[in-house]
């Protein structure tokens, strides 16, 4: 691994194998005298059989790192993404499973073959992908076919998709006509309730009333009473009104009968 892929570097020096000059990866051996940390693929191919630090000999002088190292320093080195675009810094210890899931890794299109980022496909295919299959915008029409063979494909089904817009258009005048007719329906419904509510509260009121005089009769024949007493002295004045004009108009009155 590059040094420079590490968020410090010089945390890395002390793991830098001496062969390759770079950052040692699984599985990694020490020379037990200089202490010095191989690539165990690489120590094992180096011809001379020396180490080439203390150029002592390597033979049955090589061991595992320390657990301790291994686990609580190697392992723990912050790393930087090495895809671009891409600004996570992780520990080496998870660093093949980041690569493997990172959004900006570049991937093959399935049907272009273009390389993109996987963070970027969906829009690639939505956009970009000529070969992507996509279905035709003719309503009522299932076929699907790639993008850039649609031209094409209108051309052929010319005459289908005319009949299938006429379809569509018969389709949407019957549910307008429909739903005017709802709305209509709906409208006179609403008037006929509000007349009923009429009839039926002016019932109410009239049972209402009708009750209101059962539970209180007095009140009722005390309004009758005021009723006839304001009446009675003008139904007697009018009686003494008309006795006196019959008394003045009847020829057999005393005063007539004096003349």
């Amino acid at each position: 691994m590059d040094p420079n892929l590490f968020v410090d570097p010089s945390t890395a020096e002390d793991f830098i194998c001496a062969i390759c000059h770079l950052v040692v990866k699984d599985p990694i051996v020490e020379h037990i005298d200089c202490y010095r940390v191989f690539c165990k693929p690489c120590i094992e191919e180096f011809s001379s059989h020396t180490c080439p630090h203390c150029s002592s000999s390597t033979l049955d002088r090589l061991r595992p790192m320390h657990p301790k190292v291994y686990s609580q320093v190697y392992l723990k080195l912050e790393m930087k993404c090495s895809l671009q675009n891409c600004d996570s810094t992780i520990p080496l210890s998870q660093y093949d499973n980041h690569l493997s899931s990172c959004i900006h890794v570049i991937v093959p299109c399935s049907y272009c073959d273009k390389q993109i980022e996987v963070i970027a496909m969906e829009d690639h295919h939505a956009k970009d992908c000529m070969r992507y299959v996509i279905p035709c915008i003719i309503p009522g029409c299932r076929e699907k076919i790639p993008r850039d063979e649609m031209d094409q494909h209108e051309r052929d089904y010319y005459k289908h998709h005319n009949q299938l817009l006429l379809q569509r258009i018969r389709e949407l005048e019957d549910l307008q006509t429909r739903s005017i007719t709802q709305q209509q329906q709906r409208s006179q419904s609403s008037s006929d309730s509000t007349d009923d509510d009429s009839v039926v509260n002016n019932s109410k009121r009239q049972r209402v009333s009708v009750n209101a005089n059962k539970r209180h009769p007095k009140r009722l024949l005390s309004a009758s009473t005021v009723n006839v007493g304001s009446t009675l002295p003008m139904l007697m004045s009018s009686k003494r009104a008309d006795t006196i004009d019959y008394a003045s108009s009847d020829p057999d009155s005393d005063e007539a009968w004096r003349m």
